[in-house]
């Protein structure tokens, strides 16, 4: 059997090309965010998807399950129809994986990047913008950033976008000379 994230991958390339045939890749995309999301929005979700994930509920209680999260969450159609498939296949317990790996293809087939932007202290709008510009010009594609504030790094900023990572904060700095030295 595949690893775990080539599973994921496999799932998340079919959602995006089935979307994309239907003309409906950012109905998937915005589908993807919320179901990211979701699991943070209280007891009900969380209650909800271990249900999903549990190896002990049988696929019919789970498909009637996605059925009805699907509804509620006012997912498109296909996102429906991809939960289905998912809760038939016993694969809940890669959600988070598939839907950041989808959204991961998604932002490189359109050119549009999010980035996570840790910092020690809170970024004013303007260091935002500078920081996406720079970001864009470096991807050459438009960079959103997502800011998180991280105490550890003392000072600086580290970015994370497309699975690179550009750390020019404190922490960073000592572990590199750290390294450098051992």
């Amino acid at each position: 059997m595949p690893p775990r994230r080539e599973i994921a991958r496999n799932y998340s390339e079919a959602l995006l090309n089935a979307a994309i045939a239907a003309g409906s890749a950012d109905d998937a995309a915005a589908d993807a965010e919320v179901l990211l999301s979701f699991e943070s929005q209280g007891d009900v979700y969380k209650k909800a998807v271990q249900f999903l994930r549990s190896s002990r509920v049988l696929p019919g209680a789970k498909q009637e399950l996605a059925a009805g999260l699907a509804e509620q969450l006012a997912l498109s159609r296909l996102t429906a129809r991809w939960l289905h498939l998912m809760a038939r296949n016993g694969r809940f317990n890669l959600l988070k994986d598939i839907c950041t790996d989808f959204m991961n293809i998604y932002r490189c087939r359109t050119g549009n990047f999010a980035a996570l932007v840790e910092t020690a202290f809170p970024l004013s709008a303007a260091e935002k913008e500078s920081i996406a510009a720079a970001l864009a010009e470096r991807l050459g594609a438009s960079v959103a950033v997502d800011e998180k504030i991280n105490e550890t790094l003392v000072a600086g900023i580290r970015a994370s976008v497309a699975g690179m990572v550009w750390d020019a904060s404190v922490l960073g700095g000592l572990n590199r000379i750290s390294t450098s030295l051992a």
